[in-house]
């Protein structure tokens, strides 16, 4: 047996409280606990039941180990106090694991019912179980369809109006593009015309003038010119380039329009003749 003798099943004092007993099995503890003799509920321990305890407050469990001539002795004894034992006392103890094994089989007998029950509610609801989760696929897939369907839907009504607004963006764009090229020939006429006057302006300079001397062809143009608001004594002179030879001069006694034609290259002199004005 070891360092110690192992005590045989019976009901002992609870290691773990006062005025119980635990049923120990022979090899461990178990979970079968009863009132201790004299205690209130002491009505639960059979008549042949024994209570054994240490003689001093460490119980089996808890003594120290002892030498092996000791050990020896108090086998010996114990063996002589097991073999005279009162038989009593032993048909008590066979009686409690009795009861024991009898509770054991209860659980078993209750938790074997409970797993046919269980089948038994599963196999009455089978065909119901089955059809919702058949009812819960089609379900699932007649959402899934529909959200793939407006899906869709919203993704074409998408396409449909930047398609719409592309287009429409292109038009705007073709019509400013073609409004800007029209302000080009617009802004290019104008710059034309404003050349065009520039040049007149400076034509209508060359072919208007007054009293001096001019070069003809460099002051102003050749040509036929007048002067039309020409008074008394109006006095003009076509004269070589050197100035000093006169080619034709004419003296009006009289006011009135004068005119005289006048060559590239030659100098013109004029007093009290007015404006000169160019005629072609």
């Amino acid at each position: 047996m070891g360092d110690q003798e192992i005590p045989g099943a019976g009901w002992y004092a609870d290691p773990d409280g006062e005025h119980r007993l635990r049923y120990w099995d022979g090899y461990q503890w178990t979970e079968h606990r009863k009132g201790a003799a004299g205690s209130p509920d002491a009505g639960a321990v059979d008549d042949g039941a024994t209570v054994d305890e240490a003689p001093n407050e460490r119980r089996w469990y808890q003594r120290k180990r002892l030498l092996l001539p000791v050990t020896g002795f108090v086998g010996l004894l114990l063996g002589v106090a097991i073999a005279g034992a009162d038989p009593e006392a032993q048909d008590g103890t066979e009686a409690d694991e009795a009861v024991v094994e009898a509770d054991l089989a209860a659980e078993r007998e209750r938790a074997t019912e409970a797993e046919e029950a269980q089948a038994a509610l599963e196999g009455e609801h089978a065909e119901e179980i089955a059809t919702l989760e058949e009812r819960t696929t089609a379900l699932e897939e007649e959402r899934d369809g529909a959200f793939d369907a407006a899906r869709a839907e919203l993704e074409e009504e998408r396409d449909e109006i930047l398609s719409a607004a592309e287009e429409e963006a292109e038009e705007i764009l073709a019509r400013a593009e073609g409004r800007m090229a029209a302000l080009d020939e617009r802004e290019a006429d104008l710059d034309d015309r404003a050349a065009d006057l520039d040049v007149a302006e400076e034509r209508a300079e060359e072919s208007t003038f007054g009293s001096g001397m001019w070069v003809v062809g460099d002051d102003v143009l050749a040509g036929q010119y007048r002067a039309v608001d020409a008074l008394q004594g109006c006095y003009w002179a076509r004269l070589q380039s050197d100035g000093d030879s006169i080619i034709n001069n004419h003296f009006s006694g009289e006011p009135g329009p004068v005119v005289a034609t006048m060559n590239e290259g030659e100098l013109f002199e004029t007093s009290g003749c007015g404006q000169w004005q160019r005629m072609d």
